[in-house]
Order: structure tokens, then C-alpha cells, then sequence
């Protein structure tokens, strides 16, 4: 469990900030769901990035922007674009040519952790207390 504080600001530019205590936490069986999902993210991505790769330089993705798009497509609709690397570069015959694979860096950095957000200062609770605690009592 870490702790540290969260300014939200507010809905209008008038409207003043909001300090918040955040208390993170990590759960092994949040982290075990959130890896099945991204493993199937993945598993999905791969195979349209495959099929990319393979059709990189023909009819369809015969330049490097259409490629590109194709790309930001294929990241966003398979919620990938924090992890996916690609190089598009030339064949000797000046055909596009697609590299990716997935930054390792970022896949598993925040499995299982998520934040609790409470106005309660330590004083008034501590962070196991905010956490143990049903929410009609806080």
C-alpha cells in the first residue's frame, strides 16, 4: 500500500482544485485478471499486425502512411498503443516494410494496482482503515 495526495481540478476554470488523498493498492487477483486481458489484447493485435506485415508493400498498404494509418487503427481498437513499436522502412525495391513488436517495459508495470480516492486525512483513518472499511461508513 503506498499513499500520496491528488489534485483534481476543478470543472470550471473557476472552480477550485480539489486535494485528495490516493491510497494505492495492489491486488494479486485484480493482476491476474488485468494479464488475461491484456494477454488477449495481444493475442488480437498480433494477429492483425501479422496480417499488416504480410500485406505491408501490396495493393492495399502499398505506402508507408497507409501502413501508418493502419497502424493507429489497429492500436487504438486493440487498446495496445502504450506497448506497440514499429519501424516501417524500404525494400531495395522501395516497397514499405513493416517491424513491430511490443515494449516489454510497459506490460506489466501496473498489474493489480488501483487507487482509492478519500478526502480523510492519516489522523482521521489510516490507509488500511479507508480500505477495510464499507463505504456507508466513510
Amino acid at each position: 500500500m503506498l499513499e500520496d495526495t491528488h489534485t483534481l481540478p476543478g470543472r470550471r476554470k473557476t472552480d477550485p482544485e480539489i486535494r485528495l488523498r490516493r491510497i494505492l493498492v495492489h491486488s494479486s487477483g485484480n493482476a491476474r485478471g488485468q494479464q488475461a486481458a491484456r494477454a488477449r489484447r495481444l493475442a488480437h493485435a498480433t494477429e492483425d499486425l501479422d496480417k499488416l506485415q504480410r500485406g505491408a508493400g501490396g495493393r492495399f498498404y502499398g505506402t508507408a502512411e497507409k501502413i501508418a494509418a493502419r497502424i493507429g487503427v489497429i492500436a487504438r481498437t486493440r487498446r495496445v498503443e502504450d506497448c506497440l513499436r514499429t519501424t516501417t522502412t524500404a525494400d531495395p525495391d522501395g516497397r514499405p516494410v513493416l517491424e513491430w513488436h511490443f515494449g516489454q517495459d510497459v506490460l506489466a508495470a501496473v498489474d493489480g494496482w488501483y487507487a482509492l480516492l478519500t478526502n480523510l486525512t492519516p489522523a482521521q483513518a489510516t490507509g488500511e482503515q479507508v480500505l477495510l472499511a464499507p463505504l456507508s461508513h466513510l
